[in-house]
């Protein structure tokens, strides 16, 4: 949208703004457009993880008030850096409906900059490398493949499925004959891929369905899926897109589908083909189904509830099921995407996810009672989403060792 000299311009704005030279009307347009140039132009990718944390919090801060009081927003005038005015006149739009991306502690007061929190070098020298594609496949003979140290390629078969590694951290079944589904009294070998804390990784079954394992996940399965249904276990999180699977017919017979049951924690999730989300942590307080695309059908003993595209269902440890109607399915399904993202997080949700990436234990030594919100990448250390959060001034960390403490 910009030409290099606009863009330009707009750099030596924001260096004004970051060294507190900006005059009033240049800080009062930044911090109103600076969310919509953003969006368009990228800016923040040039600033390091630091600067946008202080930054991010300064400038969304202020555009929260310019939210809460419309009013302060005013016309779209004459003035300096008009042509970035012009342009930005659509944002306003943007700020209304407080579409923000990244920006944190909804209810914080202002705070100091990184550096007056504290000797970041000395409490992160030990820092936490993140997680990657580690997986261990347990075989139906109890045999064990550490799958992110074996070769690429052929590593294996079981009944009529060759096993397959790819470099890019999947793993898929591929049966031998081409008939589809397999015979009825096709032996059934059952396999498992669990995950470690710090691992994730990708299978592709059978039938064709793609499965995401989150960190300290698992998931058991048959190695070739043949009877009237298919059913897979799972521990942790997973992210499943189901391909359509249809039992053989004959004659003027209209064909029927094979459904697909995952088993949680005692809750049968059945669906046809669709993409869909469970977390199923022991340390969480419910077990969450979100569902992006087909229906999916959620039972527990006599319990059951049908979700839509954006549903989620949610089953306490005492059985009672909960419908949520619109669900945040972009945070949901985040970690599949590699980004952790919080809306209105606290921090006990944030550091369970932590502790789950990072392989690390959590010791609190104070409360925090704000809310996060944030879009932080899964392949980034984790001194660095520390000092994003820690540019809120409402929590800071230490890292000694595998343990993290939550410090005041």
């Amino acid at each position: 949208m910009l030409t290099p000299s606009q863009k330009a311009e707009f750099m030596e704005l924001l260096k004004k703004y970051q060294q507190q030279r900006a005059s009033p009307a240049e800080v009062e347009f930044l911090e109103k457009y600076y969310r919509f140039f953003d969006k368009e132009e990228k800016i923040s990718l040039s600033l390091s993880p630091e600067e946008k944390a202080i930054l991010e919090n300064r400038i969304y801060r202020n555009i929260e008030r310019l939210i809460a009081s419309p009013e302060k927003l005013g016309p779209v005038v004459r003035g300096p850096f008009f042509f970035l005015r012009r342009i930005a006149a659509a944002a306003v739009i943007i700020l209304m409906t407080a579409s923000i991306a990244i920006y944190f502690s909804r209810n914080r007061t202002p705070t100091a900059s990184l550096s007056k929190i504290g000797n970041t070098s000395e409490r992160y020298k030990n820092d936490l490398a993140p997680g990657g594609n580690k997986a261990i496949l347990t075989l139906a003979d109890g045999s064990q493949i550490v799958l992110d140290s074996v070769r690429n390629g052929k590593i294996g078969s079981q009944g009529n499925s060759n096993i397959l590694k790819f470099k890019n951290g999947e793993l898929a079944y591929k049966p031998e004959s081409a008939k589809t589904p397999p015979e009825e009294n096709a032996e059934v070998k059952y396999n498992m891929v669990s995950t470690p804390k710090g691992g994730q990784y990708q299978i592709s079954l059978a039938d064709g369905t793609k499965v995401w394992l989150n960190a300290a996940s698992s998931i058991r399965f048959p190695a070739t899926f043949s009877g009237n249904e298919r059913h897979v276990e799972i521990t942790g999180e997973a992210y499943f897109e189901v391909s359509t699977l249809y039992k053989a017919a004959g004659g003027n017979k209209v064909k029927e589908k094979i459904p697909f049951v995952v088993l949680v924690n005692g809750i049968q999730v059945q669906v046809l083909g669709t993409h869909f989300n469970i977390n199923a942590y022991d340390d969480e307080a419910s077990v969450r189904t979100t569902l992006l695309e087909g229906s999916v059908k959620v039972a527990k003993g006599n319990s059951f509830t049908i979700l839509k595209p954006g549903n989620q269902s949610e089953v306490d440890r005492d059985g009672k099921m909960k419908l949520i109607a619109e669900s945040n399915m972009e945070e949901a399904v985040a970690w599949k995407n590699g980004m952790f993202e919080f809306r209105s997080a606290g921090i006990e949700t944030i550091m369970r996810q932590i502790a789950r990436w990072y392989d690390v234990d959590i010791e609190y030594q104070k409360k925090v009672d704000e809310k996060f919100y944030a879009e932080i990448p899964r392949n980034t250390h984790a001194s660095a989403l520390f000092r994003i959060l820690e540019a809120t001034g409402a929590v800071h960390f230490d890292i000694e060792g595998k343990k993290v403490k939550v410090l005041p």
